[in-house]
């Protein structure tokens, strides 16, 4: 891999970027600049990575971040512009055009968010790159969730109503973000869209709803741990008890405490004691 020298990697990125209004352009020229700091050693899954389903060059993290760096600005300030080029790299079925085509994504500023809304339901699919989804929902809803956090608990809402576990999954993943920044005010509707999967949940997305519950706990124990223990009350489901146990660990010790007191009551009455 061609070692990389700052002051060259900027100069490359700036006359990249320098295409901005020309999406074709800007493409020809990201396939050279890729080509030029390409790993032609490293082979997918190599050091614990997750094999990529599309051609990746496996370039070095500061190779992309340059560039984003650079297109900040621009997508900020030209969210027409900006959109055609997210278009345009998505086209490609290159990893690194679609990450980078994710992070722009979250950086468009529109009045409503139905433009990136409608590239987010496009560009995942049962199709996509797990690293790439992972890109879309972290990154590119980052303005979304700041600006109009409604379209997407109603983009969470669609993916819910499809009862297709592919997309229960994804719509739970995209909770994990919004568990992270939102603070408390998103807890009672976090709370009411995730009940019916703490109440009965399928092997397919119970690492993605455990890590989601991890995150509440840390961000919000109390709260967390009553909207468990109320759950718990509702239901004569052992997977609300399977997931709290395997959740217990992320609580402070107090509620762990009275997490296992409802654990015990739960199992006596499944027992009828």
């Amino acid at each position: 891999m061609p070692a990389i020298q700052p002051a060259r990697l900027q100069k490359q990125s700036a006359e990249l970027v320098a295409q901005f209004n020309d999406p074709a352009e800007f493409v020809r020229k990201l396939y050279n600049y890729l080509e030029s700091y390409a790993d032609r050693t490293h082979r997918p899954g190599q050091a614990g990575d997750h094999p990529s389903l599309i051609q990746a060059y496996g370039v070095r993290s500061p190779v992309i971040r340059q560039v984003v760096k650079d297109l900040t600005p621009l997508a900020k300030e030209n969210p027409a512009v900006s959109l055609e080029l997210c278009d345009a790299l998505w086209e490609q079925p290159v990893f690194e055009f679609r990450q980078i085509s994710a992070y722009m994504l979250g950086f468009i500023k529109t009045k409503s968010s139905n433009s990136v809304i409608d590239r987010i339901k496009i560009f995942i699919n049962k199709e996509t790159d797990d690293r790439l989804i992972d890109e879309l929902l972290i990154y590119g809803l980052a303005n979304a969730r700041t600006n109009h956090p409604h379209s997407v608990y109603a983009l969470i809402d669609d993916w819910f109503a499809t009862k297709d576990p592919f997309f229960l999954k994804i719509g739970l993943r995209s909770l994990i973000p919004l568990s992270k920044e939102g603070g408390i005010k998103n807890l009672p509707i976090i709370y009411k869209l995730i009940q019916p999967f703490v109440r009965n949940h399928s092997l397919e997305y119970f690492p993605d709803l455990t890590e989601l519950i991890d995150v509440l706990a840390h961000q919000s124990p109390q709260e967390t741990g009553h909207f468990l223990s109320q759950t718990l009350d509702l239901t004569n489901s052992p997977d609300t008890a399977l997931l709290i146990r395997q959740c217990i660990y992320s609580f402070p010790s107090d509620i762990q405490t009275s997490l296992r007191n409802d654990l015990r009551r739960f199992r006596d009455q499944q027992l009828g004691v």
